[in-house]
């Protein structure tokens, strides 16, 4: 078994223990049994459908994300070429996290404004007010981190 199967497995296995936490957690809090996760009116089918595409999309999504890294970190190499490897492992590690904090910082500046369309049916609440704060906020640290990880790398 490869590593990328590996990471695609770990990545499903985490979904499934953070579902059976979370539904742990949740049904005492509300006072639910803890099988009410499958009460869906179709005797629990439409969930153990939707937790295994759940699972089909984690796994992908650890395998591919595997993947996808190791040919960034290839290409990458052959654009920095003459590096000491321990150099290269930070300056690439450095370089795939700002890219990634980028990525991440548009994702959440443009959640404003699709929960204001998507949830906001009226007034604005003030959860709604937390909600899309915490989204600007969240977009502000991964622009910080950005800008930290290009600077550290531009300095080398």
């Amino acid at each position: 078994m490869n590593k990328y199967h590996k990471y695609g497995i770990t990545a499903t296995i985490g979904l499934i223990v953070t579902i059976i936490i979370l539904c742990l957690v949740i049904a005492p809090i509300k006072g639910r049994p803890y099988t009410y996760i499958f009460d869906d009116g179709t005797g629990g089918i439409a969930m153990c459908f939707f937790i295994l595409l759940w699972s089909a999309i984690a796994y992908y999504i650890g395998y591919g994300a595997t993947k996808r890294f190791d040919l960034k970190k290839e290409y990458y190499k052959t654009q920095v070429p003459l590096v000491d490897e321990k150099i290269f492992n930070k300056l690439f590690i450095d370089h795939y996290i700002s890219q990634s904090a980028r990525m991440f910082s548009i994702v959440f500046v443009t959640a404003i404004p699709w929960y204001a369309l998507g949830y906001i049916r009226e007034d604005i609440t003030e959860k709604d007010l937390w909600i899309m704060g915490g989204f600007a906020v969240l977009s502000l640290i991964c622009f910080l981190i950005f800008i930290i990880k290009k600077n550290q790398i531009e300095e080398v």
